[in-house]
């Protein structure tokens, strides 16, 4: 589904939202509530967060769970927590937009 002018998510949309089958193209979010990364986490396709310019220790960690394509271009820096969060995703996981890790971190 490509909601790729969508700029805001409440967490009903994004419940609702997990439900659906197919890719999930949410470019434009700039951010996502921990909520709503919890529900994202249980869709089936591809998910493109790619706008995300920042993510939460715990939207990191809900997304982590996520089992497909996940693109989160975005980002272009990581809190340790977050980076061991995302180094558990099982499937695809895009951060080409990161300038830097930490020691920690890698």
């Amino acid at each position: 589904m490509d909601l790729t002018n969508l700029m805001r998510l409440p967490d009903t949309a994004a419940e609702i939202l997990c439900k659906c089958e197919g890719n999930l193209w949410l470019e434009s979010l700039k951010s996502l509530s921990d909520t709503a990364a919890d529900s994202l986490s249980r869709h089936g396709g591809r998910l493109c967060l790619s706008g995300l310019t920042s993510l939460s220790d715990a939207a990191a960690e809900n997304l982590s769970r996520y089992k497909g394509e996940l693109n989160l271009e975005g980002l272009t820096s990581l809190s340790d927590a977050a980076a061991k969060s995302l180094s558990k995703h099982k499937g695809a996981l895009y951060l080409n937009g990161l300038t830097s890790l930490s020691d920690a971190a890698t």
